[in-house]
């Protein structure tokens, strides 16, 4: 099978540029519920429903202003790349700062925005190595900085006597400091700039409100019209799936470069067929992993969710591919009502699906998923003679991608 794929020119730099990030994002997902393990049975689940609600407001906060600056990162030229990566240091800078603040009178307010605001100081540094091609070496950043935290955070857990929710929550952010020293260093590299115009602005923002409010919407609308046991055995299915098909972004964050040379044309992005047998492998990975621990009898619901986004996995690879291009081509419009669209569907079925529990929400969300592959996949496809003209030959650019 190895020598298969590499002789058809499918295990490429690529290929294992992407394995390693989707190794960091394993690791990391580890770590989280291992974190979170400890936290509950340390402080109780009164403080960790604190702690997830700030995570919450935070990637809420976090994910529309920092978008714009991550779309144009991919395909802006070098100066206003620069330009815009100091701005977006200084606003991750500023939202720190504010957190820090607000902190000892609105733990929430406050851990949220400087887990934001660090976040987004964080992508500033990151975003050049991203811009480049190497998104392993942003997931093995991430890992770093969240072990750190989960670390410090540990330690007062388990040493420090009379501890209290604030005072971990402070040790997790310790690391964030070096991270907000990092950013301000690269921010002193040029003059700051906006990114885009306000009307790119907007699209951008509202794009990633969308997705956040869409991945945070299905779980929380299940918990509220069912109960909290059948949104964790949904959200437990989630996490599994969408660590696996997190490789589809990752194996597309690598063709960055050849695809802002070629215009967006995802002729210089990943072959059909290598997305094809990437994202069925993936799917019948969780396909597998659902009817094993269905043989076992131990946590059915579960069981039945990952049997049933097993295509939804198949169909996420295809979307953060198809994601991608359409970063590079522009089209954000594009995404935007593919986005809106999707969550309309998943969020309307999951609303009329309530009875059926987490099996309900599974084939909302394989719905949902359907709607916005097919959206994306003629969007990143369509009048491709309008792009930006080619400074490569396609042929050129196809022999040096799998």
């Amino acid at each position: 099978m190895i020598r298969r794929l590499l002789k058809e020119n499918l295990i490429s730099q690529n290929l294992l540029k992407a394995g390693m990030a989707a190794s960091w994002i394993v690791a990391g997902r580890v770590m989280g519920l291992a974190w979170t393990t400890a936290m509950i049975v340390s402080l109780g689940i009164s403080d960790y429903g604190r702690y997830a609600m700030a995570l919450s407001f935070a990637a809420i906060i976090a994910a529309p202003l920092d978008n714009p600056f991550l779309v144009r990162s991919l395909r802006s030229s070098d100066a206003l790349f620069r330009a815009e990566r100091t701005g977006r240091a200084l606003l991750g800078i500023g939202l720190f700062l504010a957190g820090l603040l607000a902190y000892g009178q609105f733990f929430v307010a406050g851990f949220a925005l400087m887990v934001a605001g660090g976040e987004i100081a964080f992508n500033a540094f990151k975003s050049e190595a991203l811009r480049n091609g190497h998104p392993n070496i942003i997931m093995r950043w991430d890992v770093v900085r969240q072990a750190a935290s989960v670390a410090g955070a540990a330690a007062v857990v388990y040493l420090v006597p009379g501890r209290n929710l604030e005072l971990v929550c402070l040790a997790y952010l310790a690391p964030y400091l070096v991270v907000v020293a990092l950013a301000g260093f690269s921010a002193r590299q040029s003059r700051p700039g906006f990114p885009g115009r306000f009307k790119e602005w907007a699209l951008l923002w509202s794009d990633a409100l969308i997705v956040a409010l869409h991945i945070q919407g299905d779980i929380l609308l299940l918990g509220l019209l069912t109960d909290s046991t059948v949104a964790g055995y949904y959200s437990v299915a989630s996490v599994v799936v969408m660590a696996v098909a997190s490789f589809g972004q990752m194996y597309a964050h690598t063709f960055h470069e050849p695809l802002r040379m070629a215009g967006g044309h995802p002729a210089a992005g990943p072959r059909a067929r290598s997305i094809v047998i990437l994202s069925g492998l993936f799917g019948l990975m969780v396909l597998l992993a659902g009817l094993a621990l269905l043989a076992t009898g131990i946590a059915p619901d579960v069981a039945t969710a990952l049997i049933i986004l097993s295509a939804f996995t198949v169909l996420r690879c295809v979307t953060l591919v198809m994601t991608t291009v359409l970063y590079v081509q522009n089209r954000d419009g594009h995404r935007v009502v593919g986005g809106g669209l999707a969550a309309f569907v998943k969020l309307g079925l999951i609303a009329a699906l309530a009875p059926l529990g987490a099996a309900g929400a599974s084939l909302a969300a394989v719905a949902g998923e359907a709607v916005l592959a097919a959206w994306f996949g003629w969007a990143a496809n369509k009048d491709l003679e309008r792009l930006t003209p080619l400074e490569v030959e396609l042929e050129t650019v196809k022999e040096s991608t799998p």
